[in-house]
């Protein structure tokens, strides 16, 4: 599983996520994004990360004082993060509960559903749900 860099400067690096990867090392699996990273850059801290299934970009500091900088700009939320579902399919009332529900990034402890068309670029995700409303 490969580990695609998409921008690199002398402070941080931005690297794409694939699903299956952890982000960091864990307790059995220690193959993750940031051991890779670390092959090149020794010094390099994830400053947040993505569940096992989920893909994404993943931000690293090259040192401690970018790292701390940026972990204090995502603790602030002067950084925006957006998360996207796509869905095949139309809803019912009925299959309510099989959707996972995604935060809307405008709208504190509000929960928002995108239902798109089937679209072939798109990796299948196995997911753990449960009803949010009944």
């Amino acid at each position: 599983m490969n580990v695609t860099v998409l921008h690199a400067d002398d402070e941080c690096i931005v690297v794409d996520k694939p699903s299956g990867l952890l982000s960091v090392p864990g307790k059995r699996e220690t193959e993750s994004v940031l051991t890779r990273i670390r092959t090149e850059h020794p010094e390099a801290m994830l400053v947040h990360r993505l569940d096992l299934d989920t893909s994404g970009l993943l931000v690293a500091g090259k040192n401690s004082e970018t790292y701390k900088r940026l972990q204090r700009a995502f603790a602030e939320r002067r950084i925006q993060k957006r998360y996207a579902a796509v869905l095949e399919g139309t809803l019912t009332a009925s299959q309510a509960g099989d959707t996972t529900y995604l935060p809307a990034p405008d709208v504190p402890r509000t929960f928002a559903v995108l239902v798109a068309p089937a679209i072939t670029w798109a990796n299948p995700a196995a997911i753990t749900y449960g009803t949010l409303l009944s």
